[in-house]
């Protein structure tokens, strides 16, 4: 910048005051956007979490049948380390349910939750269906 000196020249030149105010602006910019980035990196890491537990409940619904019983009751289990998982099936319109084949067509309720744990809470996500079984 260009200041009057006091013997009436241009003086060319920054100060210190404008070097620390500069500093300071650029710091609380700086730190505006690190707080942002950092929020935005933990709701990723929180939608990725759901989007898998999203996975393993779809993938435990296609797994009944073959390698989970599909039997009315719970079941439970563990993914990972990370992930747990149980499930309910429950018969709609009958008392009891077993895998035994029968002529008339089953109507089953399967609720699946997926739990884990992300900042020191227990998440969990839901996912129920019905499926016609028999016939």
């Amino acid at each position: 910048m260009n200041r009057l000196a006091a013997n009436g020249k241009r003086e060319r030149g920054v100060i210190l005051l404008e070097v620390v105010v500069a500093f300071a602006i650029l710091a609380v910019a700086l730190s505006a956007l690190l707080q942002s980035a950092g929020a935005n990196s933990s709701r990723q890491r929180a939608i990725l979490n759901q989007v898998e537990a999203a996975t393993h409940a779809a993938n435990i619904i296609s797994r009944l049948g073959t390698d989970l019983k599909l039997n009315a009751g719970e079941q439970s289990g563990e993914i990972d380390d990370k992930y747990s998982w149980s499930i309910s099936i429950a018969t709609q319109g009958r008392a009891a349910f077993t895998s035994s084949a029968e002529d008339i067509p089953l109507l089953v309720e399967i609720n699946v939750v997926v739990t884990w744990q992300e900042r020191g809470r227990d998440k969990q996500y839901f996912l129920n269906t019905k499926r016609i079984v028999g016939a």
